[in-house]
């Protein structure tokens, strides 16, 4: 009850943190979604008629929008579209990161709990995930991740916790309808971010081989194998497998979701990079100013090496002045041979191929532009495998620099404590850091999905050293108690 009173707390000094501010960019995208359901009976991502179907977004945190739209509606009218982008109705539809919040924070506190933590470690653990999204987001991404933005990272987050938690759980207490729920949260993790979608196969057979090999429990494994499986199988391929049969039936394509083209291209297009570059990375890709000097000074790269003409031009995601301003131009009309920086080379190959199926009479064009620019770009993979295995580090530090080392610790020591519940418990989040150093460029905002299950693992760790020392087994743990 009191980490209940203290989790409903944090959450109401939370409010003020979502404004009217005007929802933008992805985050407009989704909203714009949620209104053609809620208003036009239809998912579709187009500003005007006709609105024909898209898979651009995942459907979760759409249809909690959508349910926020339907009450709003319900109470004070329906509006024009403008108006829920910015002011009173775009500050209502955002306040349904209270419940995303909320739920990180539940999961957090129940993680907590669940590997033996008194209620004041559960506090601290709730608030170390809450802080980042709030008090401690960093300037100039409070307004694209934070609570006043309607970015997935905090849904994604909440849902990742939450499943590890009941993963966990399913495994430790040998409970078949518990590791069904599991899959059902993860269901949901894939319908939020789709990348989890490809990364959930690799955490089960992960989490089967870790678990038989530090825990007691794997005679339990072997003798229910099947069903084990079938629970945590079934209920994730039934909500996905549904999404994709929409998918198809609306777009012709059976796949989660697009925008897949686009990065992987970019990732080939990085594996690419000369030597010279390859040691700019790491300055170019440094998470914070701090570290990025350190770089500077290591490697002799300045800031107008990632200028227009500077040696690291090719690795900017965003040029400054009119090189950039031209270079957007180049890639909204589909002119890859004339940008400068493979980020907006990558989406200018995805719009030439976007305006020649339109052209060709395609009956969904982006997702044959889709899928022409993510093969494109597994061949550049393919072709460059020793570059795209090296990049792993400086992407990892872009993306991961304290959350690598930390999923990493906690599987140390989860090895030399016999934890073998704290490993099954950070696979998933270790699965999306992995995913992403291997498909994308790792900007820093795809670190805010598995950074609480970072989170939680340290604390785990510092309590139990805290009470008990370095490293014990559970057996040792038991024997050193009273009585």
């Amino acid at each position: 009850m009191i980490t209940a009173l203290v989790l409903t707390v944090l959450c109401l000094l939370a409010l003020p943190e979502i404004t009217g501010r005007p929802v933008v960019k992805d985050a407009g995208e989704s909203l714009r979604i949620a209104l053609h359901v809620e208003h036009d009976g239809v998912y579709s991502e187009n500003p005007r008629p006709p609105y024909g179907p898209t898979m651009l977004r995942e459907p979760v945190p759409i249809m909690v929008t959508v349910a926020e739209i339907w009450a709003m509606d319900a109470v004070l009218g329906r509006a024009e579209p403008a108006a829920y982008f910015s002011g009173d109705r775009a500050r209502y539809v955002k306040l349904q990161n209270l419940l995303w919040l909320g739920l990180l924070m539940a999961a957090a506190a129940g993680s907590a709990a669940f590997f033996g933590l008194s209620v004041p470690w559960q506090i601290a653990a709730a608030i170390a995930v809450e802080l980042p999204f709030t008090v401690l987001v960093p300037p100039g991404t409070r307004y694209a991740i934070g609570l006043d933005s309607l970015a997935t990272e905090l849904a994604g987050a909440a849902l990742l916790c939450t499943g590890s938690l009941v993963l966990t759980i399913g495994f430790a207490r040998r409970r078949v309808r518990t590791l069904a729920l599991a899959s059902f949260v993860f269901g949901l993790l894939a319908l939020t971010k789709a990348a989890f979608f490809y990364i959930y196969p690799l955490v089960l057979a992960s989490t089967a081989v870790l678990y038989a090999a530090v825990t007691p429990a794997a005679r339990w494994i072997r003798k229910q194998t099947a069903l084990a499986l079938l629970a945590l199988a079934l209920p994730f391929l039934v909500l996905c497998s549904a999404w994709m049969v929409r998918n198809h039936a609306q777009t012709g394509y059976f796949q989660m979701a697009e925008r897949g083209g686009p990065i992987v291209l970019y990732r080939g297009l990085l594996d690419g990079m000369t030597h010279e570059e390859y040691a700019g990375s790491f300055y170019a890709w440094a998470a914070s100013g701090t570290l990025q000097r350190v770089f500077g000074i290591l490697t002799g790269f300045t800031p107008p090496d990632l200028e227009a003409g500077g040696r690291l031009q090719h690795l900017a995601m965003g040029l400054p002045g009119a090189a950039g301003q031209r270079d957007l131009e180049n890639e909204d009309e589909g002119r890859p041979e004339l940008a400068l920086t493979w980020y907006r080379q990558s989406r200018a190959v995805y719009e030439r191929y976007r305006r020649a199926e339109i052209a060709a009479g395609a009956r969904y064009p982006p997702g044959a532009a889709d899928r022409k620019t993510e093969a494109d770009g597994f061949k550049l993979i393919a072709g460059r495998r020793w570059m795209h295995f090296a990049l792993f580090v400086p992407l990892l530090l872009r993306g991961a620099t304290v959350i690598f080392p930390l999923l990493v610790l906690t599987l140390v020591y989860a090895r030399a404590a016999r934890r073998g519940e704290l490993a099954v418990f950070i696979l998933p989040a270790l699965g999306f850091v992995l995913f992403y150093a291997m498909i994308t460029h790792f900007v820093q905002r795809y670190g805010w999905l598995p950074r609480p299950a970072s989170t939680i693992a340290l604390i785990v760790i510092v309590a139990e050293l805290w009470r008990h020392g370095w490293p014990r087994t559970a057996a040792e743990r038991a024997s050193a108690q009273p009585g």
